[in-house]
């Protein structure tokens, strides 16, 4: 009979059952450590002036360089409070845990109450598939620091799942595989279906790799199998990394954001804080890296990963679109009926019964994730967690991690204030990707990180075609409202980060992508869940600290008015639920200390002079845009803003108080491609024709401005 125990518990070879031997842990494993070989001199480039070379974030008005994370990883380090070697410990591997027999394949587990079990490298077999995996109150489910493959349709965390903990990080690499078809789903489907549903604890917690992203330190030329970056990191062979793209359009149907995996990496006698990178693959594309502006290098890989199996991908993949209504147009768009159909991996941290969950990761990769226009099923998503900062559970956030391939959204933070994200890298979302949801979410810290390749939902390309009476030189845009292809109508203006309410700390992050990089619509009154409940106008809040040390690029691209932060918008709600917005001029944010100014039924604008307020934004860049900055609201303070590459530095309204801006009309950064990629588009040399390509893909090449005083009242 215990043969027969092992057998079903563990891998079996003929007939003969293989024990399975609980992991040791060393206190002090191994960790990433900074490279100790120096670059061959026969593979450094030469620094000239036509190959400029930057170090330390510089640029020459806004001061970056001040708004980095502090650099911090250590090969070894004293681990404590690790839960996988705690007292007390159960084996999942033992069958006497389960009444006789470990779950089998396809099952459905139930944790034993008041217990914790501990899974090893050989506790589950690789090709195990559970059902739900549920934890009860007053249970654990613990991660060892150990390979380990562990795959389930989802779970329901009640008592606590753990890998590793905020002074215990775990240096093998654990994967935890959610397995589901939307096919197969009746919606709206319980939290926990391809998913983790957490009313309890969640610690994941795995390698410090540090900074978790950078800048190129020069230019990056086709067919470059080196490049070089402005900071020593510990990054290793074998990682995926992203080098973003330094052209305007930034758009599935065309883009040039390049993903390679890393066969190399050095010290180079360029500098001391610098690192050289070897890719698996050279180069297609150019990256730019001159003193003007740089790319951003992102690290995607980690060694905890939560990621959805491989039916997670949209089937309905479809990328490039043109406008049939007008023949001639050669330029190409994004379909806007394709990629609804992803169905990723979700992590919900959900205090609506009134639980108080906790969750804290760092250094996780979360892989094809999001669900399209599921509600809620978002990467991450605090959800309805009240203001956890004042609470007893307080301590929530998501650092250094990495949010890779998401088909909804990246970074939810949703009727919750006092979550801390920070040094979190995002490539390939769909919708909002760093999202503030519904307008009262304040007090969270969104600092030092980074997103790219951000696609909006709907019918965004509109304006350029003069569809549904939008026009491209209009302020003023139509309003649409959600239904199943679009269930939150602003992922048509879709922004790297979204921020509904200014009350939080927003520093140090760089937007490559989306509609907008930067996108900050008014909204009179909450929305959604909060709709009614009227304590605040999120649209007149202040930013909690000064929005600083922030850059966006290859963005507001979709509309002459686009830019890369862009404060403007408006979502409304009907008393029935449906919710309409515009992307074009609409209701102003006026910025007020009285909380109240605004919401229906009180005073429209914050008239009393003692109560108004600025939005001060302080050492931002923003290039490769239509506009820099557009700006619908009453009082602006801009500091030491720095601008490249654009049609219009800044359009601003109301009040503006501007000191120290930096505006170059066009870099050397001069290979932009021609049109934008228009297959029409001339080539050098070739005088250019308008006719066959859409004006959204040659308005950055005959629009060139400094400042707009748009009213003469200003």
């Amino acid at each position: 009979m215990r043969c027969l125990v092992l057998f079903l518990a563990v891998v079996v070879v003929g007939c003969v059952a293989q024990t399975c031997t609980t992991d040791t842990y060393p206190t002090t494993p191994t960790y990433p450590g900074v490279p100790t070989t120096t670059l061959a001199a026969a593979n450094t480039p030469a620094v000239s002036a036509a190959n400029p070379l930057t170090t330390g974030h510089w640029s020459e008005t806004a001061n970056l360089k001040a708004y980095r994370p502090t650099i911090s990883y250590s090969p070894t380090y004293t681990r404590t409070s690790c839960p996988h070697v705690q007292s007390g410990l159960r084996n999942w591997h033992d069958a006497t845990l389960w009444g006789g027999a470990v779950p089998a394949n396809n099952s459905n587990v139930n944790i034993p109450a008041n217990t914790a079990v501990l899974v090893s490298s050989c506790s589950v077999p690789a090709t195990f598939i559970f059902g739900t995996v549920t934890i009860p109150v007053g249970s654990k489910l613990i991660f060892g620091d150990a390979n380990i493959n562990f795959s389930a349709k989802g779970f329901v965390v009640m008592g606590s799942l753990l890998a590793g903990s905020e002074t215990c990080r775990l240096s093998k690499k654990v994967t935890i595989t959610l397995v589901g078809k939307r096919t197969d789903q009746t919606f709206p489907a319980p939290a926990h279906v391809k998913g983790i549903n957490v009313t309890g604890t969640l610690d994941l917690h795995g390698a410090k790799y540090s900074p978790t992203w950078t800048r190129l330190a020069m230019t990056a030329k086709v067919g470059d199998r080196y490049i070089f970056i402005q900071d020593k990191v510990n990054w290793q062979v074998g990682q995926r990394i992203v080098i973003t793209t330094t052209e305007l359009k930034d758009s599935r149907d065309f883009h040039r954001n390049e993903e390679r995996n890393i066969a190399g990496i050095f010290l180079t006698s360029l500098g001391t804080t610098m690192t050289a990178i070897q890719l698996d693959i050279p180069l297609t594309y150019k990256h730019f890296g001159g003193k003007e502006y740089q790319a951003e290098v992102a690290l995607m890989s980690r060694n905890v990963v939560i990621q959805g199996d491989g039916f997670s991908p949209p089937t309905d993949n479809t990328t490039s679109c043109t406008n049939t209504a007008n023949p001639t147009d050669k330029s190409t768009f994004p379909c806007q009926n394709s990629y609804l159909t992803g169905f990723g991996a979700h992590i919900i941290v959900d205090g609506s019964t009134g639980k108080k969950p906790t969750a804290r990761l760092s250094g996780v990769e979360l892989y094809r994730v999001g669900q399209t226009n599921v509600l809620g099923r978002y990467p991450i998503h605090y959800h309805m967690l009240g203001d956890v900062a004042d609470q007893a559970y307080k301590n929530h956030f998501v650092q250094d991690s990495a949010v890779r391939e998401s088909y909804f959204r990246c970074y939810a933070i949703h009727g919750t204030s006092g979550v801390k994200l920070t040094e979190n890298t995002a490539y390939n979302a769909i919708g909002h990707c760093y999202f503030l949801e519904d307008g009262v979410e304040e007090n969270n810290t969104i600092s030092f990180n980074q997103a790219a390749f951000v696609h909006p939902l709907g019918p965004f390309q509109n304006p350029s075609i003069s569809a549904n009476g939008d026009s491209w030189y209009s302020q003023y845009l139509s309003l649409y409202t959600n239904n199943s292809n679009l269930i939150l109508p602003s992922d048509m203006a879709a922004g790297a980060f979204y921020i509904t309410n200014a009350y939080n700390d927003i520093i140090g992050n760089a937007a490559s992508g989306g509609w907008a990089g930067f996108a900050m619509p008014s909204l009179a009154y909450p929305v959604k869940l909060h709709y009614g409940k009227n304590t605040m106008s999120p649209k007149n809040r202040p930013f909690r600290t000064p929005f600083r040390g922030n850059s966006a690029h290859s963005t507001g691209y979709w509309w002459a008015t686009a830019a890369g932060i862009y404060v403007g918008g408006e979502l409304t709600q009907s008393s029935s639920g449906v919710l309409s917005y515009t992307s074009g001029r609409s209701a102003t944010h006026d910025t007020c200390s009285d909380k109240l100014i605004g919401l229906p039924g009180q005073t429209a604008g914050c008239y009393d002079l003692p109560k108004q307020l600025w939005l001060r934004f302080e050492d931002n860049k923003v290039f490769l845009s239509n506009r820099g900055k557009q700006h619908w609201g009453e009082r602006s303070e801009i500091i030491r803003f720095e601008i490249h590459d654009v049609g219009l530095s800044m359009n601003v309204f109301g009040s503006v108080w501007i000191d120290q801006m930096l505006m170059e009309c066009r870099s050397l950064n001069h290979d932009i491609t021609w049109f934008n990629g228009c297959p029409s588009a001339p080539t050098d040399g070739v005088v250019p024709s308008y006719s066959a390509c859409n004006v959204r893909d040659h308005y950055y090449f005959s629009t060139f401005g400094g400042f707009q005083w748009y009213d003469v009242g200003q």
